[in-house]
């Protein structure tokens, strides 16, 4: 009897602890985590973190989410989760100050309306069924100022943390940041000269007025527009020495410049208008941010794109390696202006970067051609050259030429003697207040609609970049200071590798069989032909076929149902080869890695045991060989 209430009295203290564990680490450790996955896909940047305790007041997240449309997607389900336990980790790290709501906008729910009022993009869900799948945050602050991420594409994984910490900067400060813009490119934008409003004409031009405070400076400009959190230099005018020094002194304050120069501007040699040669234009400036643009252009045979041309006499498509894309592989998939552009780049006639070796400085490529380059002279490169006459006089130069990048670091001043003339308010800087950013590229063509823009949209990416490279510069330093995140999904590398591997080995046979299975057709077709006219009233197809044909005709058919026989079990092999190295793969990590770890346990257990045996029979030996030598 004693036994039976001990027994119950030990289970019922069994259950108050585990009862009492957990609602003490409840309450005491909910937002402690550990991130074991190998990019720490779950660890806040440092960024993000002093954005997030900064917090004044109090912010909501809700997260829409349609559970039946994701029920159904199971890569979007997986990206979903991922994008939820990011979140959390939000309200985790901001201490109460971050309410995270999630939301299933089923289809006509109320959930659905709030999340379109909200301006929430419905896409299609996987399965062909009429069912729209949400998938996007609302960040509002507790004065109801709003910043919404319509949709969460995996795609653009790279740069989902930025995301959502801009979202949040935003809500907390929703003005719009002020850039002010250095140009003289009469098609990019132009200034009503009466009312000095600022009429956008490159749709790159009008996205950047949708989003920001615009202001376009002109030839006589003496100083900048108060509040400018980012200057946009793009093949300037002549600038005075007085100009050159109130930029100096801009990025040593504000330290966020967006530089783009050309040395053969092809879109302002064919009548565009403004400079067509502006890769000096900012004179000492370019050394003290560390970069030179190059006075020769790059082209790229590898990528080069396809334009009408007259070759022969005739008007032909033919490949420009003038005009050439930078595709996703020639991106800097590691720096967030770059990480989520999955259609590339087009440009024409740029020029290299080249960094000035500048120790307080770092250069990192954005851009990089293909190794299929050569250098030409831009003069000769707005000559007219078809594409005939540049492939025949190419001259390899066999390496890959950085035509964007991006330069951070502390930046020292172009005028160190002070400013060229009187009359500056601002104290003279020498150094900058804080790190720089500088962005450069070599071309100034990729901002034309011809470059990129088609009658179904965007062909490539220019425009996006742009816009994110201005978004990150006109943010706070924590946004500025965020890197891509390495993509959540971990396809199977081994895999994948053999099993193109498999489909390059089969591809001939099939080939082989493709081709008898073709030749065997012809000829049956051939015989049924004939003797389907003499057969036609007797039944009989193959009536005007001599025994030979007819012997023929048996053999094509026989041959016809082995050949495509053998042609599925081809196709069918690389899906068996890839499921045999699967399962194999889950028998390794399921049953022989643990085996493995087991018998390593074994042999240290076994190897200890032994060890203690020796040990213990030590002292017994030196006993016996000590009495041995007493008796001698």
């Amino acid at each position: 009897m004693k036994q039976r209430v001990f027994l119950i009295f030990a289970s019922l203290m069994i259950a108050i602890l585990f009862i009492g564990t957990n609602i003490t680490s409840a309450n005491l450790i909910s937002g402690w985590r550990i991130d074991a996955t190998q990019d720490r896909l779950y660890t806040l940047a440092e960024g993000t973190k002093a954005t997030v305790k900064g917090l004044d007041g109090k912010v909501m997240f809700d997260f829409y989410a349609s559970k039946e449309a994701l029920a159904r997607d199971p890569e979007m389900r997986t990206y979903a989760a991922r994008v939820r336990d990011l979140l959390k980790a939000y309200a985790a790290l901001s201490g109460g100050k971050i309410a995270l709501s999630e939301f299933d906008p089923a289809p006509f729910s109320k959930a659905e309306d709030q999340a379109l009022a909200h301006g929430l993009t419905a896409i299609d869900a996987a399965g062909g069924e009429d069912v729209p799948l949400y998938l996007g945050l609302v960040v509002r602050s507790a004065v109801e100022d709003k910043a919404v991420i319509p949709v969460f594409a995996p795609a653009r994984e790279a740069s989902l943390e930025y995301e959502v910490t801009r979202a949040m900067t935003q809500t907390l400060s929703p003005a719009r940041p002020r850039v002010a813009v250095i140009t003289s490119l009469p098609w990019l934008f132009d200034v009503d000269p009466l009312s000095g409003n600022v009429r956008p004409i490159a749709k790159v031009a009008a996205d950047l007025a949708g989003s920001y405070d615009l202001a376009v400076l002109g030839p006589e400009f003496d100083q900048l527009p108060p509040n400018t959190r980012v200057i946009v230099i793009a093949q300037p005018f002549a600038l005075s020495d007085f100009q050159r020094y109130l930029l100096d002194q801009f990025a040593l304050r504000e330290g966020r410049v967006i530089v783009m120069l050309d040395p053969a501007s092809s879109v302002a040699k064919d009548g565009g208008g403004g400079e067509v040669s502006a890769s000096q234009a900012l004179g000492n400036l370019a050394g003290a941010w560390g970069f030179n643009v190059q006075g020769d252009v790059i082209l790229d045979k590898g990528e080069a794109l396809p334009v009408q041309a007259i070759i022969g006499g005739r008007q032909v498509v033919a490949p420009q390696p003038l005009y050439f894309s930078v595709p996703k592989s020639g991106l800097n998939a590691r720096n967030l202006m770059t990480a989520s552009l999955a259609r590339g780049l087009h440009v024409g006639t740029p020029g290299e970067v080249v960094f000035t070796q500048n120790p307080a400085l770092k250069f990192e490529p954005l851009l990089t051609t293909t190794p299929d380059t050569m250098r030409m002279d831009g003069v000769r490169a707005l000559s007219g050259l078809n594409p005939e006459a540049v492939i025949s006089d190419w001259t390899p130069a066999n390496a890959r030429f950085a035509i964007g990048a991006a330069i951070t670091g502390t930046l020292k001043t172009a005028f160190p003697d002070g400013p060229p003339q009187q009359g500056t308010v601002l104290p003279h800087l020498t150094q900058s207040q804080r790190p720089a950013q500088i962005v450069v590229v070599g071309d100034v063509d990729f901002l034309a609609d011809s470059f990129f823009l088609t009658p179904q949209g965007d062909a490539a990416d220019n425009g996006a970049f742009v816009q994110g490279v201005v978004d990150i510069l006109a943010g706070t330093d924590a946004l500025v200071g965020l890197r891509s995140r390495v993509p959540s999904a971990r396809p199977l590398v081994v895999v994948e590798r053999i099993k193109a591997q498999a489909q390059e080995r089969l591809l001939e046979e099939q080939q082989q069989l493709q081709t008898r299975l073709e030749i065997a057709t012809a000829r049956l077709d051939e015989l049924e032909a004939k003797g389907a006219g003499a057969g036609f009233f007797t039944g009989r197809g193959d009536a005007a076929l001599s025994r030979a044909e007819q012997a023929e005709m048996s053999r094509f058919r026989a041959e016809v149902l082995d050949t495509r026989k053998r042609l599925r079990n081809v196709q069918e092999g690389v899906r068996t080869s890839v499921a045999q190295i699967k399962t194999m793969l889950i028998v390794l990590s399921a049953f022989l890695v643990p085996l493995l770890i087991a018998l390593a346990g074994v042999w240290v257990f076994t190897a200890r045991r032994v060890t203690a045996r020796k040990a213990r029979r030590a002292p017994v030996a030196e006993q016996i060989d000590d009495e041995v030598e007493a008796i001698l």
